[in-house]
């Protein structure tokens, strides 16, 4: 079998649709997934860096997915259907694939 798709994952990809709240206070969310598509996770970086006391460094990761693939930034991305632990900041379309760059949202 392909090497490419067998290490592939499925990943779902949704719209962002924020929520209001009782107060009047806007948070993040995301609508329903409007796309499962195979794609491949790596780290954006293949090192642990260090950094100064009390800087907080977010989890990064890159996303390669077939160049028809419908994404944006400020999407949505997870391995389940309803939960999106990643939010695309950029994407760069090339005419073989697209690469999004991810970062892990706060909850």
């Amino acid at each position: 079998m392909n090497l490419r798709r067998r290490t592939a994952v499925q990943v779902f990809i949704a719209r962002p649709a924020p929520i209001t709240g009782s107060v009047g206070g806007v948070n993040e969310s995301f609508a329903a997934a409007h796309q499962a598509i195979a794609g491949h996770l790596l780290p954006a970086d293949g090192a642990l860096k260090a950094h100064a006391a009390g800087e907080h460094s977010r989890e990064t990761l890159t996303l390669l997915l077939p160049p028809g693939a419908d994404i944006l930034p400020g999407d949505g991305v997870g391995l389940k259907r309803d939960d999106f632990p990643w939010r695309v900041t950029a994407c760069a379309r090339f005419p073989l694939h697209i690469c999004a760059h991810l970062e892990a949202r706060t909850r």
